[in-house]
């Protein structure tokens, strides 16, 4: 599997095309993938965590291999990001040191987008089971390549940490605390939001504020279109200049 660093920051890019799925946000560009040594095999719908490689590419105790390249003329730190199927995985770098990698769990509503989505572009449902986000941090070279194995984890093996998802509808105080170690972050059960930051080791403790809202996007005009545009995907053009508040509380998970 090959990704290619984004030049401008912590993103992926395609390798061959500049054509991008339909609906990918702008944030996000796609990554080129293959299996090396098993043919070529691309993932366009990353973004709605669908990959089919990846998913199946612990079967029968393979490995997958991910080479990462850098097109830039200095060092990057990134985190990596891919879908697996198993909790099983433990990922190592090209001198078999592990490199420490965490599990992210699927909630419902992600793997329904990727059901449907997966449905309207390829005409099929997943076959596979998606569970988590493979996600580890990688060190490339300038204008170079690093690789990393990703494999089922050994019993003596320590393995991938399974981050934990946090849910209001299920918080008994009106506080959830996410983080491990020293850094520590509070959330309200009640509004949702953001409320203290907590770092252990430089016993700092600070609060925090967070509000939502949104505007209402303006749709432009057929007399001058030059002059009225309207707001889309490249052009953020509110239909005014105050945002509307969000009044509406559903539960969120952490």
């Amino acid at each position: 599997m090959v990704l290619e660093l984004n030049p401008a920051g912590p993103m992926f890019r395609k390798g061959d095309s500049g054509e991008r799925p339909p609906g990918q946000s702008e944030a996000i560009q796609w990554a080129l993938t293959w299996t090396l040594g098993l043919g070529r095999a691309h993932c366009p719908l990353l973004n709605i965590s669908y990959c089919p490689p990846t998913e199946a590419a612990f079967a029968d105790g393979k490995s997958l291999v991910v080479v990462i390249y850098n097109p830039l003329g200095w060092k990057r730190e990134e985190v990596v990001r891919i879908p697996v199927s198993t909790q099983k995985v433990i990922v190592k770098d090209s001198g078999g040191r592990t490199i420490d990698s965490q599990l992210l769990p699927l909630l419902n509503a992600t793997l329904s987008i990727r059901n449907h989505y997966v449905k309207a572009y390829l005409g099929k449902t997943p076959s596979e089971a998606l569970k988590y986000w493979l996600a580890f941090s990688a060190s490339v070279p300038p204008l170079g390549f690093s690789t990393y194995v990703v494999s089922i984890a050994k019993q003596t093996d320590a393995g991938s940490t399974v981050s934990t998802v946090y849910s209001s509808e299920q918080s008994m105080t009106n506080n959830i605390e996410i983080g491990q170690g020293n850094l520590k972050l509070l959330y309200s059960a009640d509004g949702g939001k953001l409320t203290h930051y907590v770092n252990n080791r430089n016993l700092v403790t600070a609060t925090a504020e967070q509000s939502y809202g949104y505007y209402s996007g303006y749709s432009g005009t057929d007399k001058d279109p030059q002059a009225s545009q309207a707001s889309g995907a490249y052009v953020f053009r509110p239909n005014g200049s105050s945002p509307i508040k969000s009044e509406s509380q559903v539960p969120f998970f952490v």
